[in-house]
């Protein structure tokens, strides 16, 4: 496994972006010992990214609340969100999504 930042290896990002325009955290991109393109995953499995419409619309603006009350709402919301049963099996998908991932392409 190697690691690399991605404001330090813009060519690398540049070659993965998500849905063609972002510059996502985390990206796996995975190779075989030598060096031929296996695949790649980027950012959250697939559940999460269907769940995210809804999560912008809890972590927007309410009318009405200031800025610090909206920052504390989404800083404990996101706190909830990491502690709840709902990240764990995000974690679990994710695993899932790149193993699947190795098997499928090797």
């Amino acid at each position: 496994i190697r690691i690399f930042a991605r404001d330090e290896n813009n060519d690398i990002m540049s070659e993965f972006l998500k849905d063609g325009q972002h510059e996502s955290i985390p990206t796996a991109v995975i190779y075989t010992l030598d060096h031929e393109y296996v695949g790649h995953w980027i950012e959250r499995p697939a559940v999460a990214n269907e769940h995210m419409a809804n999560m912008q619309k809890l972590f927007s603006r309410k009318e009405g609340e200031s800025e610090d009350d909206m920052r504390a709402r989404i800083r404990q919301g996101y706190r909830d969100l990491q502690s709840s049963d709902e990240w764990a099996s995000w974690r679990d998908e994710t695993v899932n999504e790149i193993v699947e991932l190795v098997r499928n392409n090797t």
